[in-house]
């Protein structure tokens, strides 16, 4: 996938901290040593769960979900940062419509629950504040964005050229992993990140038309 943001706000600086029951440090923000474990405690029981589920799934080591826990984070913090530049908050009522809609995609909320305790013995609150509270955060902002002319600008013009070197075979989808790659082309404000899998009614209407209507391979622009 590819996407566009302001780059301002991605001038994040994130390392392990010395201070006392402080984890890590993005920008200003400092995560505590509390926070860290939990999201690494619920990532080391999701892993050991679906190496127990099969077990010919490689081993995960501690410093990937090290690095994940860190990812996480700081994609939650660049989220949080955005939703307060662009004034918009989230209410309990927006994020147990979202919770609704994925009961309701899944077969019940037995099952639901169900999948939560066995992967990351969560129970339905837990989903909502870590995950679903993020979801409805995103999709605003992503709105917000797809209304702001500048930016759609300035994304149109950098898909465009970014998709011209994908189809003339001048860059791959892994040189899109290094910024050093993008430079020479001019492409510093694009950022260029696998969504992983995601199902109808997760993403915007215009990201998810072009999405499952694409043929596989293809590259939509």
């Amino acid at each position: 996938c590819i996407y566009y943001t302001n780059p301002n706000i991605l001038k994040f600086f994130n390392k392990t901290s010395r201070v006392k029951d402080v984890a890590l440090v993005i920008g200003d923000k400092k995560i505590s040593k509390q926070v860290y474990d939990k999201e690494y405690k619920t990532l080391e029981y999701f892993y050991s769960s679906q190496k127990e589920q099969n077990p010919t799934l490689p081993d995960i080591m501690p410093e990937d979900i090290k690095n994940l826990v860190i990812e996480r984070l700081i994609k939650n913090q660049i989220l949080l940062n955005l939703a307060s530049q662009y004034d918009i908050s989230v209410t309990s009522e927006e994020i147990d419509a979202e919770y609704a809609n994925l009961v309701d995609l899944s077969g019940g909320e037995e099952k639901v629950i169900k999948t939560l305790q066995d992967l990351y013995q969560w129970q339905p609150q837990d989903f909502k504040d870590n995950i679903l509270s993020y979801t409805v955060i995103e999709k605003k902002i992503a709105e917000k964005i797809a209304s702001d002319s500048e930016n759609i600008n300035a994304a149109k013009t950098a898909a465009e050229t970014a998709i011209g070197l994908i189809n003339d075979n001048t860059l791959t989808f892994d040189d899109f992993g290094a910024q050093e790659n993008l430079t020479p082309y001019n492409l510093p404000e694009v950022i260029f990140e696998d969504l992983g899998p995601f199902t109808k009614g997760a993403m915007v209407p215009e990201f998810e038309d072009a999405a499952f209507g694409a043929n596989l391979d293809e590259v939509v622009g």
